[in-house]
């Protein structure tokens, strides 16, 4: 085989050759921001003072303490379930006061390997927002992510004029 023959051959072959090969991917990680207007809803139907606002998810009232329910997404681009690194959930106050309270976590998939861990978080009243951020570690796990991050959500007795501002999770996604 000549000379020309051959670098024609090897034109064809080794092209031919890298469409084959798999492709090689690397973890990613991605940070899921959801308006908690639309992640966010009382956990009671009909509680008139939990109200979706352009800027959160509010408590309006000026006595009542109302449970508020944020759910987590994961997109991803092949449709394969994503590694969450840790859940982030933001508070603020609307009355200028510090509000204490509980916020329980959950991860799997529905009742199958339900997991929960629960902080006492704030909303303080100077500054901005009040950031709070579940991780592995509040699961008792040494892992890299989230045991079970299936479906995960996070519950709160929201206390009068508070707000949830803004709802993250960080994850990893497969980058073809």
């Amino acid at each position: 085989m000549d000379r020309s023959r051959s670098l024609a051959l090897l034109a064809v072959v080794i092209p031919a050759f890298a469409i084959s090969m798999p492709a090689r991917s690397a973890l990613v990680q991605k940070v899921n921001y959801t308006n908690p207007a639309m992640a966010c809803q009382a956990s009671l139907p009909g509680d008139t003072s939990v109200r979706p606002k352009a800027t959160g998810v509010r408590n309006e009232s000026t006595s009542k303490s109302v449970y508020v329910i944020c759910g987590y997404s994961k997109p991803t681009t092949d449709g394969s379930t994503a590694n969450i690194r840790k859940l982030d959930i933001g508070f603020a106050s609307l009355d200028g006061k510090d509000h204490y309270f509980d916020c329980t976590a959950v991860t799997g998939l529905g009742s199958a390997y339900a997991t929960y861990t629960t902080k006492h978080v704030a909303a303080f009243g100077a500054g901005d927002y009040s950031p709070w951020v579940w991780t592995p570690s509040d699961w008792g796990s040494e892992d890299d992510y989230i045991p079970y991050s299936f479906q995960p959500s996070i519950t709160c007795l929201l206390p009068p004029q508070t707000s949830i501002v803004y709802t993250l999770d960080w994850y990893d996604v497969e980058d073809l």
